[in-house]
């Protein structure tokens, strides 16, 4: 798998997993839930350490490390992401802006020290070869769903998402948030009536920044079984990040 395509997913990935599209919620119930946790989780800029362990069917493991860095603007985001492990990853790095819509994409390999724009890749793709696409959590399929409250009871709320045609692979997704504190906890993705994939997000702490984050989360693809942890360490959130740390010129800067 090209190296692009999942940093790429990746930078995609770790916007949308701790903040979901602003106004995607229209019943006046989920808007309330979606604006408690919408409080808890946004931020202006985000930095982390992260480790990446896939899980095989037959018990086999791959782990990758990155340090991640987020910048969110009015129109999109930009993202730096640095590989620290393996070996043969390290030091290599991408610059990932995303502006309404539209994406541009930098490389730097280590081996030549040369920065190189590259093509958009499928979203389809899974991240680092693991079950998580950036598709999954892509900001645009989610601001064209339709959104309905599924169920509420004292302790959790399902909300869906239901993607206008042509914007998803999946017909459907449904995720669970704790009414106590509003947090989301589980995402589940169907394809028709099948369930295809879930994530679960635990482990939620506030940050340095005043903002809450799942310091671990768990995606399993329930037609393959395997699986893709990720855990965050060093997390920050509202940290002094600028325009110029997010140029092509300061992917050398390793």
């Amino acid at each position: 798998m090209a190296v692009s395509t999942w940093i790429r997913g990746f930078a995609i990935f770790a916007v949308m997993v701790q903040l979901f599209p602003q106004n995607v919620f229209a019943a006046t119930e989920a808007q309330q839930i979606w604006k408690r946790a919408r409080t808890k989780l946004e931020s202006k800029s985000d930095q982390a350490h992260v480790a990446l362990t896939i899980l095989e069917a037959n018990g086999e493991k791959k782990s990758r490390e990155m340090d991640l860095q987020l910048l969110r603007t009015k129109t999109g985001f930009k993202s730096m992401i640095r590989m620290t492990a393996p070996a043969d990853f390290k030091r290599t790095a991408m610059l990932a802006e995303i502006n309404n819509g539209a994406d541009r994409e930098w490389l730097y390999v280590p081996a030549t020290k040369q920065v190189r724009r590259i093509a958009s890749t499928k979203k389809s793709a899974g991240v680092l070869g693991s079950e998580l696409c950036p598709e999954d959590l892509d900001p645009m399929a989610l601001k064209q769903a339709k959104v309905e409250m599924i169920k509420k009871t004292d302790t959790e709320a399902v909300i869906a998402l239901i993607p206008a045609a042509g914007a998803s692979e999946y017909s459907r997704v449904l995720t669970t948030f704790r009414v106590a504190d509003g947090l989301p906890i589980h995402t589940e993705y169907f394809k028709g009536t099948k369930l295809e994939k879930t994530i679960d997000f635990l482990d939620y702490k506030t940050v340095e920044g005043g903002v809450v984050r799942a310091q671990k989360i768990h995606i399993m693809n329930v037609t393959k079984r395997r699986g893709t942890d990720l855990e965050f360490s060093d997390m920050k959130a509202n940290v002094s990040l600028l325009d110029k740390d997010f140029t092509p010129e300061a992917l050398k800067e390793n």
